[in-house]
């Protein structure tokens, strides 16, 4: 008799544990969102000196906050800038944050933001040479030997007004600027906070020319495909407009000189 209760008593135990209803599976983790980066330009992107794969500059801080907001684990990766856009849509990154201008050329492979900022295109120049040319059009069409990072709005700007053999192209911005000191090439043709870090770093030395040369708006470009991780980048954008976040991390630019 006690061995039958005993089976009765686990079967029952049995049939209550089947009802209790199962806690519904954990949700998997969000995706991180992968960041593409060229760790070339400051104050956009700097690699920091003497650590491997550790980055500085407005676009890791946008990028820290943008991931924050969107509630996923950031992941920065490098990339050289002209195989940025070639990676984003091969989906090895999912955002290009750095200091990409807009273009024609690029917004018909890929989605670009609301524009965070508008900044003059720049040239940096020895100082001896800082009165050499009148007008930004002599500098542009009469300068010896310009200066210019592939791939960037610089270069096309500055082939669109001087299509010769006198344009050198650097894949770094960091060697057009070593190039440039040591009277290699005569002036370099980029945007304007690129152009000021740079005269930073070369006091005394550099300087900029007088007048901007061109203008462009800097955004973050998506997959045309992935519109609403774009929708959702333009409206934390517009809540750091209005919240003064977006002023206060732009606020770097201006500093970077001091």
């Amino acid at each position: 008799m006690n061995r039958v209760a005993a089976c009765v008593l686990a079967l029952a135990m049995s049939a209550c544990a089947a009802a209790r209803p199962r806690e519904p599976p954990a949700p998997p983790p969000p995706p991180a969102l992968r960041v593409g980066v060229t760790p070339d330009a400051a104050p956009y992107v700097v690699q920091v000196p003497g650590q491997y794969e550790q980055y500085a500059g407005i676009e890791i801080d946008f990028a820290h906050r943008l991931a924050s907001a969107l509630g996923r684990p950031l992941t920065i990766v490098a990339v050289p800038w002209d195989e940025q856009i070639p990676s984003l849509l091969a989906r090895r990154t999912d955002v290009i944050m750095s200091g990409m201008s807009i273009t024609p050329a690029r917004a018909a492979r890929v989605a670009f933001s609301d524009p965070y900022l508008t900044t003059a295109l720049q040239a940096a120049v020895r100082r001896e040479d800082a009165e050499r040319w009148p007008t930004p059009e002599a500098l542009l069409q009469a300068s010896p030997r310009i200066g210019v990072k592939a791939g960037t709005t610089g270069e096309a700007y500055v082939r669109a007004h001087r299509p010769d053999e006198h344009i050198v192209v650097y894949r770094r911005s960091r060697d057009a600027i070593t190039e440039l000191m040591n009277y290699r090439i005569d002036v370099y043709v980029s945007d304007a906070p690129v152009i000021d870090a740079a005269l930073a770093a070369h006091a005394g030395a550099l300087v900029a020319y007088p007048r901007a040369v061109g203008e462009q708006s800097l955004a973050w470009a998506f997959r045309p495909e992935d519109e609403e991780l774009r929708r959702d980048a333009d409206a934390i954008l517009r809540g750091w407009r209005s919240d003064g976040t977006l002023q206060q991390v732009l606020e770097t630019l201006s500093n970077a000189g001091e």
